[in-house]
Order: C-alpha cells, then structure tokens, then sequence
C-alpha cells in the first residue's frame, strides 16, 4: 500500500486554508483520501469536515480517510473528543446517506480518539480510527466490515 499518503497526493492537490489548519484532496480507487495539516482547533475542524463531505458528494462516492497524522496539538480533552464525535454523526444523519469514514492518527493521539468514534459509532456511524495506513486503507475496501 501506500507509505505516505502525501507523497501520492502529486497534481491532485485541492487546498482549503482555514487559517493554520488545510486539508488536500485527492481520489483513491473507490475513496477520498484527506489530508488535514496544521495547528489543531474545534470550531476549524468542523468546517473543515462539512467541506470533506461536500467533496464525497462532489465525487459520489461514500468512504472517506481522513489522515490526521500531520495535525499538531491534537491532545485535547475527552469533552472535546466527545463533541468531535458528537458533531460528525449529527452532520451524517442529517445527510441522511451512508458514510464509511477511516481516520489515520499516530499512537500518542489514538485513545483519546477512540473515544469520540465510540461516540460517533454508538450514533450509528460506520467510523474506525487506525494507527497504520494499510489497515485503514483494507478496512475502506472491505465491504462487509
């Protein structure tokens, strides 16, 4: 698989800058890769990920991975976690579409993570957060996980 996903980003690139925090683009066989990169901050993540999923949309398509491995200050507290998770599965209920979403993060950041997409999950969302890229990437093309 992939050893770094920005490295296959090439002319592909689409750059959304909301202040310290972007996201890049780029369509994968049946999903949306995610880049997000910069200083990490609530209110910019949500915007951030309503644009993501008007991207899907844009693409027809409904799996997406966010790799949130270049995120900086991303230890936040369980409240904030919680919300994250919260705010994703109002914004994907409302769509009222299904919507299976794979978040890569780096070991220091998983198990505060884990918490929002226990949140998120327990809302019926189809979300996993993974430590290693092949996985995340095997888990979007399997259908039936």
């Amino acid at each position: 698989m992939y050893k770094n996903l920005s490295h296959h980003l090439g002319d592909k690139k689409c750059f959304s800058l909301h202040h310290e925090m972007q996201q890049e683009y780029h369509f994968q066989h049946e999903y949306l890769i995610v880049n997000v990169k910069g200083k990490y901050a609530f209110e910019k993540a949500q915007s951030l990920f309503k644009e993501a999923i008007q991207k899907l949309k844009e693409k027809q398509t409904t799996k997406v991975l966010f790799d949130c491995r270049e995120i900086q200050d991303l230890h936040n507290s369980p409240m904030i976690s919680y919300s994250y998770g919260d705010y994703i599965a109002k914004e994907i209920l409302q769509l009222n579409q299904y919507l299976k979403l794979a978040y890569l993060l780096h070991d220091k950041n998983i198990e505060l993570r884990k918490f929002g997409k226990t949140v998120a999950s327990n809302r019926g969302i189809d979300v996993k957060v993974f430590t290693e890229e092949a996985d995340a990437i095997l888990w979007l093309q399997n259908d039936d996980a």
